[in-house]
């Protein structure tokens, strides 16, 4: 039980430093929407979190017993709804910045270069605390359905990371999914329609 209790710790502790990491910001900061400095903020605030998370990885975890193994390659036909999702908006994000791509400058460039790291320590953050640790520490200990209960909480889909025996594709779906919201909606790109 050790290890649940790792992982419920590691969680609160991360999702703290978050909230803190933003009341401190913004109470330090005057931030407006869509703004370089508001970029950085989360981003650091990501970072810390991220770092924190990859101590506590490193320390208690073995990357095959919180969602690296080897995967399932027979299910991965389990993922294409994902994919039939996120193709449309990725395709209609690209054709917005090569729409856009005249006006940006080297402010856009940074704002999409902070997002796009910062989404992808959020996106493997979250998946490898919910589906990874919290989930797989909880397969042993209790029945399978009350580990995804419990772990669908804090999180959704969390089926999906079971069927596939590996949270990697869903870690980079995520990534992919906040990457093309959060940029599309800074550089005013439309997706509203996908």
């Amino acid at each position: 039980m050790e290890d649940v209790k790792i992982s419920i710790r590691s969680i609160i502790v991360y999702e703290l430093i978050m909230i803190i990491g933003t009341i401190i910001m913004s109470s330090f900061i005057r931030i407006s929407d869509n703004n370089l400095t508001q970029l950085i903020s989360n981003f650091v605030i990501q970072l810390i979190s991220s770092g924190y998370l990859a101590y506590i990885i490193k320390k208690f975890y073995k990357l095959e017993n919180i969602g690296f193994s080897k995967i399932n390659k027979d299910k991965l036909v389990w993922f294409v709804p994902y994919i039939l999702i996120l193709t449309p908006m990725l395709y209609k994000f690209i054709e917005g910045i090569l729409k856009n791509i005249s006006y940006f400058n080297s402010t856009t460039l940074i704002s999409i270069i902070l997002i796009f790291i910062g989404t992808v320590m959020a996106g493997f953050s979250e998946e490898i605390m919910f589906r990874g640790m919290l989930l797989n520490t909880l397969k042993g200990k209790i029945p399978l359905i009350s580990a995804m209960i419990v772990s669908s909480l804090g999180f959704s889909f969390v089926p999906l990371a079971i069927i596939l025996n590996n949270i990697l594709p869903l870690a980079i779906f995520h990534t992919l999914w906040n990457f093309i919201i959060i940029a599309s909606s800074t550089m005013e790109i439309s997706i509203s329609n996908v």
